[in-house]
């Protein structure tokens, strides 16, 4: 590539160099594609340029505009994206009266699918202002804007949605804020664009762009239309093949048209202009180019009143499309042509002469370095030269350390530098900043001239200490000014380096039963891992290892180093046998209480209130648990002192105290013997009479009391006093006593026969409860004493009398 430099050159020899011009080469270069489409001279000085950039593929660009300053040093950026983040693009950047920037293109953010016509406006420090879209259901797509002397814009371009008709020309009208005044297409059932639009002296406007014309194919159509955009005429210019206009400049006498044709010139597809009177009658057409493909988009009038036309051209300059300008005179022709970029694809689509008399032209190119399309504008004399070449030179390898290197006290640092440039630039300085395990600085100078597009390797002289190993971050950069935005100085290499530390420490780690086990090593160096004490691949790598699963004692084996190894350290993963699970026995208790439970273990036991993170309630064989009012579970696990089982769990049960009757407390017993059953029905039954019979039959008047065993092993007692009431009604308590009447209805009455000390009166019912109770003292003979039934229910009862100690019992019937 070498080769540009050389063929620059040539035209800076021959040509001479305009000294009072700045000149200068500046590449734009983001992460993929960087285009720019169209270029301004602000009137306050430096140049606002547009078009589009990529962070990473196609279907992302954003629109994009630059503003430099004469020298083309970048004063600001302004990157706009619309909506859903798909294709946002400006064709063309305009000044507007205000200072300010308006620009228009397409965007497909808004549908994710169609083009919509874009324009935006920004102020001058590159704040938007508005942003507007308009289009429908097709493609809608803007090439061109002005401003008018009442501050409103005129849009020109193509579009596809309804009612097109196919391709039409469109002529959009906007208010200062950017909100629609009327719209005029233009065009027939074919094919009809506009890619440009001037602003007449005597009023109106002119319009170019391309169109179908029956056997000539499409043609470059130029349409002239009054203050409303009405069409006064239409004119198609062309050859038979296909011809279109990319831009209008009005001359003095005329319209100069500047676009591409392949039906007229010598390469087949040539630059074609076309200069017509104000009537649009033809008085001239030339092309530009050779054998190869070249074309105009461009064209202006200069300060002489000849032209600037700016392109494509692969017929001039190194292989492959190269950006192109060409300088002519009034009647087209050619006074100069140059063309820049390299041998990969470069294209030119914005020149334009400069205040400073010379010219500046935009565009991209993939030739300088290797980010795919890169935004590319050069800045040129009254002749097209340049003698400020583009600078572009970067670091691209990291020769030395790499990763097979071994930590050392005296590592020498290389790295390979390139020039992308088209300047050869003398010493070249470097610096290398390395972070991690080493925080150092160091400076080196490739010394002498070097090339455009030469590659080399600069040693740095001062050693780094690399002998601990690890990990390290270097950042290595080229500290010569370059002419791209960003500088792309810059790379960055994260390596990991052995050291020469010496054998790691290592432990041996237990565990119990099968399973992994994680090893550990110190060392400063990096950790390898080995399942031999010699040869053989690593298994792992880093201060931690975890073993496979392992059912046994095994051994591994730790290195420092790989590429300049230790010797290894040996530590054995330990497998500890699980103790056996204990054998636990159920405990009782019958009601709320204290239950005993019981395990059997060759090993110590532990008792637990959860089967896992419970609290400890206890230790060895027995557990003596808690009071507890419900069934509980506990957990026991065995422990030889390095490993524990899992918990084994046993119930202590509460059991319900059973329930036992053999009726009233007190019984009355008629006649001479009394059953007494004790329910309901239980295994067991052990009465105080020593009988074990759920019923028992008694005969003589006592406490009698049974305890029963339900199936659970629980006891209970209940008992009952029996009294016996014989001889009813007897001589013997008539010779002491009346009762009457009997039956009885509201009273007793009571007559005692003696003189008696003390008289006791008792009436129970059938059940033995006590109805009437009554002691009586000193009682004469003849007296008579009431006792009142009220509220007594009827039914049979019994009546005891003790007089002064001897006992009488009759049977008392209330009605």
């Amino acid at each position: 590539m070498k080769k540009i430099q050389l063929f620059i050159i040539g035209f800076i020899l021959s040509s001479g160099f305009c000294f009072g011009q700045t000149t200068w080469e500046k590449l734009f270069s983001n992460k993929s594609t960087d285009v720019f489409r169209s270029v301004t001279e602000v009137p306050s000085g430096g140049y606002a340029i547009a078009g589009y950039t990529s962070d990473s593929t196609v279907s992302d660009t954003d629109a994009y505009v630059v503003r430099i300053n004469n020298l083309g040093d970048t004063l600001w950026t302004f990157r706009h994206n619309i909506g859903l983040s798909k294709k946002d693009l400006f064709y063309k950047i305009i000044n507007t009266a205000d200072g300010g920037f308006v620009m228009c293109g397409y965007t497909n953010s808004i549908t994710g699918v169609s083009d919509d016509v874009l324009f935006t406006k920004i102020n001058g420090s590159g704040q938007l202002v508005w942003t507007k879209t308009w289009g429908g259901s097709g493609k809608d797509r803007a090439q061109d804007i002005i401003q008018l002397a009442d501050g409103t814009f005129g849009i020109v371009g193509y579009t596809t949605s309804a009612p097109a008709q196919y391709y039409d020309a469109f002529f959009y009208r906007v208010d200062a804020n950017g909100d629609s005044l009327w719209l005029k297409r233009y065009g027939s059932a074919a094919y009809d664009d506009a890619n440009t639009i001037k602003i007449l002296a005597n009023g109106g406007f002119l319009l170019g762009g391309q169109s179908s014309n029956g056997a000539n194919g499409f043609d470059q159509f130029l349409i002239r239309t009054n203050d409303s955009g009405d069409t006064l005429w239409t004119r198609k210019f062309g050859t038979i093949g296909t011809d279109n206009i990319e831009c209008l400049a009005i001359g003095p006498d005329g319209y100069y048209m500047a676009g591409s044709t392949n039906g007229a010139g010598v390469g087949g597809d040539d630059g074609y202009l076309v200069k017509t009177d104000t009537t649009g009658t033809v008085q001239f057409s030339k092309t530009f180019g050779g054998s190869a493909p070249d074309d105009l988009h461009r064209v202006a009038l200069t300060a002489d009143g000849g032209l600037v036309m700016s392109g494509t051209t692969s017929s001039t300059g190194p292989l492959n499309p190269n950006m192109w300008i060409v300088r002519a005179n009034a009647n087209g022709d050619s006074l100069w042509s140059r063309a820049f970029g390299g041998d990969n694809h470069d294209h030119g689509y914005s020149g334009q002469e400069t205040t400073d008399g010379g010219y500046i032209l935009a565009g991209h190119t993939g030739s300088f370095g290797f980010n795919g399309e890169e935004a590319f504008v050069v800045k040129m004399d009254a002749n097209g030269n340049i003698a400020n070449l583009l600078t572009y030179i970067v670091p691209s390898v990291l020769v030395s350390p790499t990763t097979s290197t071994c930590g050392g006290a005296g590592i020498i640092v290389k790295i390979i530098i390139r020039n992308f440039g088209a300047k050869t630039v003398p010493n070249v300085p470097a610096q290398v900043v390395i972070t991690g395990d080493l925080s150092q600085t160091i400076n080196g100078v490739y010394s002498g001239a070097f090339y455009p597009q030469d590659a080399d390797t600069l040693t740095f002289s001062t050693p780094i200490n690399t002998t601990g190993g690890g990990t390290y971050t270097f950042t290595i950069s080229t500290l010569n000014t370059n002419d791209v935005v960003p500088a792309r100085n810059t790379i960055t290499v994260t390596l990991t380096l052995d050291g020469n530390s010496g054998a790691p420490s290592v432990a041996n780690v237990a565990r119990c039963g099968t399973g992994t086990v994680t090893l550990n090593a110190v060392t400063s160096g990096n950790v390898y891992w080995f399942s031999a004490a010699s040869g053989g691949a690593p298994l792992a790598s880093g201060s931690s290892f975890t073993t496979p699963s392992i059912s046994g004692n095994t051994i591994y084996y730790a290195q420092t180093g790989l590429a300049c190894p230790s010797g290894r350290t040996s530590a054995t993963a330990i497998v500890d046998a699980i103790p056996a699970l204990p054998v636990l026995s159920q405990g009782y208790s019958c009601g709320a209480g204290t239950v005993n439970l019981s395990a059997s273990s060759a090993n110590s036991v532990n008792w637990y209130d959860a089967a896992v993170g419970g609290t400890l309630v206890g230790t060895g064989l027995t557990l003596v648990t808690p009071s507890i009012v419900n069934t509980t579970t506990f957990y026991a696990e065995a422990d030889n002192g390095i490993c524990r089982s899992s918990t084994v769990a046993v119930d202590a049960v509460i059991y319900p105290i059973p329930s036992v009757s053999v009726g009233a407390d007190t019984s009355i017993a008629i006649g001479t013997t009394y059953i007494i059953t004790a329910s309901p029905s239980y295994p067991v039954y052990n009465w105080s009479t020593s009988e074990t019979t759920q019923s028992i039959s008694v005969t003589a008047p006592a406490n009698y009391c049974v305890t029963i065993t339900d199936a659970n092993n629980c006891s209970s007692t209940d008992c009952a006093n029996v009294t016996f009431y014989v001889g009813i009604n007897n001589n013997a308590a008539n010779n002491q006593f009346i009762i009457y009447p009997n039956p009885a209805n509201n009273k007793l009455n009571i007559v005692l026969s003696q003189t008696t000390e003390n008289v006791f009166f008792q009436l129970t019912n059938v059940a033995g409860q006590i109805i009437v109770s009554k002691s009586m003292n000193h009682i004469t003979p003849g007296s008579t004493y009431e006792i009142s039934l009220e509220g007594i229910a009827p039914g049979v009862y019994f009546a005891k009398m003790m007089l002064d100690g001897v006992s009488f019992n009759q049977k008392i019937i209330v009605q």
